[in-house]
């Protein structure tokens, strides 16, 4: 072997020892509110983690309620009462991160407007991705020690 060779894998070593599963793992965790934030910002606009428009359709008597609540009528937002909104959280696991709510709508919801109610955008997924680096760096430079 060569000296540049044994000096790579001196330097090396350590990055070898990080697991980057558990790096990413732990800061998906520190940043699990920002998942779910992004998750409802995206339904307040009226868009599925496809960044498709949610479907179906509010029907009239529907659209007529959320006007006269001062609420959204031109996009399915899914929010009424605010339940399902304030019930979202997180949960990340070895598998990734689930997103849903605890409210008792959920599965009515979610079978009437489809498991893509819960999830991020590529857009979204960026932007929380983006907020993660800094704990990334801070995680990596720890486990490095």
């Amino acid at each position: 072997m060569s000296v540049a060779t044994d000096i790579a894998n001196l330097m090396i070593a350590p990055l070898r020892r990080v697991s980057i599963e558990d790096v990413i793992k732990k800061a998906t965790q520190q940043h699990v509110d920002d998942f779910v934030e992004a998750n409802k910002e995206q339904l307040q606009e009226g868009e599925n983690s496809d960044g498709q428009q949610i479907t179906p359709f509010y029907t009239p008597f529907t659209v007529e309620m959320k006007e006269i609540k001062g609420q959204p009528s031109d996009r399915v937002t899914l929010k009424d009462t605010g339940d399902f909104y304030s019930g979202f959280y997180g949960d990340v696991s070895n598998t990734g991160t689930t997103l849903s709510s605890h409210d008792d709508k959920t599965d009515d919801l979610e079978g009437k407007y489809g498991p893509r109610i819960f999830g991020l955008t590529v857009a979204s997924k960026e932007e929380v991705g983006a907020r993660m680096i800094p704990t990334i760096q801070k995680l990596f430079k720890k486990a490095l020690k």
